[in-house]
């Protein structure tokens, strides 16, 4: 891993994580209580500044170690960022899985930069982040099954909540088959090791999520 890739994954993990954080105090009391906040290692003010100053000086130390488009595509992230957890803050429970698909598409994307300047071999088209998109926004609202409490305390009207008892039990079934099935697809495509671990963790995965109460 080159240095430049080793700190934009280090701002990038940061800068996503701490917004999280400061906005979801309420949701983490419920769902996760060791976290800073809620376990008062760090009071809320101290999140915000942490929050302002990460947010500062990570797209300017991503321009000066990566590059002006590594930097302008961190700050496109951010207000991606600020767009859904500070203002307007869209509550309909599909925009979250268009924010974690699009913000894992601008993260992919800034990796690429990195590992082009160092092996320009190893970069990816942006089709593959596009497919990749796309997964991510049919599946991501497996996380928020075990975040269900949370979420209400929060106010928050993630997919499970608006379903019910019932319409979570079918929603995991059809996303546990869609992910097998998609794992049988990338079997039957054959295109290298990446589908060869795709093939094997998705079905697994179909399996854990069917099995659990």
């Amino acid at each position: 891993m080159t240095p430049s890739l080793s700190l934009c994954c280090l701002c990038n993990m940061y800068c996503v994580d701490i917004p999280n954080q400061t906005t979801s105090v309420a949701e983490d009391r419920a769902n996760k209580p060791n976290r800073p906040i809620p376990s008062r290692l760090l009071s809320l003010r101290g999140a915000y500044i942490h929050w302002a100053f990460s947010w500062t000086l990570s797209p300017v130390m991503t321009w000066i170690f990566v590059g002006a488009w590594a930097a302008f595509d961190f700050m496109w992230l951010e207000m991606w960022i600020l767009f859904c957890y500070v203002y307007p803050k869209p509550s309909p429970w599909f925009f979250w899985n268009e924010f974690a698909a699009i913000a894992n598409f601008a993260i992919s994307r800034l990796v690429n930069i990195c590992v082009y300047q160092g092996v320009p071999e190893l970069s990816v088209g942006v089709g593959l982040d596009i497919i990749v998109l796309c997964w991510v926004m049919s599946t991501i609202h497996l996380q928020e099954f075990h975040d269900i409490q949370g979420d209400r305390i929060s106010g928050r009207r993630t997919l499970p909540l608006v379903l019910g008892p019932v319409g979570r039990t079918r929603l995991r079934i059809a996303t546990a088959i869609f992910i097998c099935c998609g794992g049988m697809w990338v079997l039957a495509s054959a295109f290298g090791f990446v589908d060869f671990y795709l093939t094997h963790v998705l079905p697994l995965t179909s399996l854990l999520h069917c099995s659990r109460p």
